[in-house]
């Protein structure tokens, strides 16, 4: 199916932290602290994670400092 997220393709696209998700599908996780790839990765597995792509610009924001600097940079 198309947009279908699959580990073992290559492909030119990152993730850019935007997510819907079920909250059913954290039941089978016992821990309140977890990675979410965990869950992207089971739902890899049975072939239920879509992806979908976007047409902006983004920029990679990862600390106060750095999103202090582009602001600085507009």
């Amino acid at each position: 199916m198309k947009n279908k997220i699959k580990k073992e393709i290559k492909n030119k696209f990152i993730y850019t932290g935007c997510q819907i998700i079920n909250k059913s599908l954290f039941d089978d996780f016992l821990s309140k602290n977890f990675p979410v790839s965990e869950v992207w990765n089971k739902l890899i597995d049975i072939d239920q994670l879509y992806g979908y792509e976007s047409l902006e610009y983004f920029k990679h924001v990862t600390n106060i400092q750095v999103y202090n600097k582009l602001l600085k940079n507009k």
